[in-house]
């Protein structure tokens, strides 16, 4: 490795690092004071099936958008679950902005959102055997930029962190494109989004949604 790409690693490093402890399960979140566990008391599934109905009116049966929608919402199925409950808890907060999940959200307490995160989530995922497009120039890159938190498939091992295998490609690239504007807030994306192009983002997003889960042992 040159010095000169060193030095950019190690500077993401340290990027990703405070990102990782603002984002964290009890981090402080200075828009809403300190977040919630996700986890305990743990959710649900009964009762959040019994909340969802609102859900899957945009996200589709079994937490998978149906049909072909202009603004495509994330698959949600086999989601991690700690992802879904921080993505309503920041909706919640006002620290992530939607005309449309904003006031749904409002009405949901913590238990609430952890029931009905537990529910669209579904079974975990068990990890994929390998990397697709791994011989693809992008795979390089995305070591370098998303593997830290994200993994290579895209899967990762942290709790709070979303992932990205198999996620639906449209909805990826705008997810970058909002990091990169400012839409939406979370340092380390911010960093990431603003420091690859929208022509590599776009690289990103379909290397990711290529990626195939393996579906959890019966």
């Amino acid at each position: 490795m040159g010095r000169e790409r060193m030095k950019r690693s190690w500077q993401m490093l340290a990027v990703l690092a405070v990102g990782v402890m603002l984002s964290g399960m009890d981090a402080p979140d200075h828009s809403a004071g300190t977040r919630p566990s996700a986890s305990y008391p743990p959710g649900d599934a009964a009762r959040g099936k019994a909340l969802a109905d609102t859900c899957l009116t945009c996200h589709g049966p079994d937490g998978v958008p149906a049909g072909d929608p202009p603004v495509p919402p994330p698959h949600l199925r086999h989601q991690r679950a700690s992802s879904i409950f921080y993505a309503l808890h920041d909706y919640r907060t006002g620290r992530r902005k939607s005309d449309i999940m904003q006031p749904f959200a409002s009405e949901l307490d913590d238990q609430q959102m952890r029931d009905l995160s537990v529910y669209l989530a579904g079974p975990p995922l068990d990890h994929p055997p390998h990397a697709k497009l791994a011989d693809a120039p992008i795979h390089k890159e995305t070591s370098v930029h998303c593997d830290l938190c994200h993994g290579e498939t895209g899967m990762g091992e942290m709790q709070g962190i979303p992932l990205l295998t198999g996620q639906d490609e449209a909805y990826l690239k705008r997810a970058l494109a909002e990091y990169r504007d400012g839409r939406r807030s979370d340092p380390t994306m911010q960093a990431v989004a603003r420091s690859i192009t929208p022509e590599k983002a776009a690289e990103f997003a379909h290397y990711f949604a290529s990626q195939e889960a393996l579906e959890p042992a019966k």
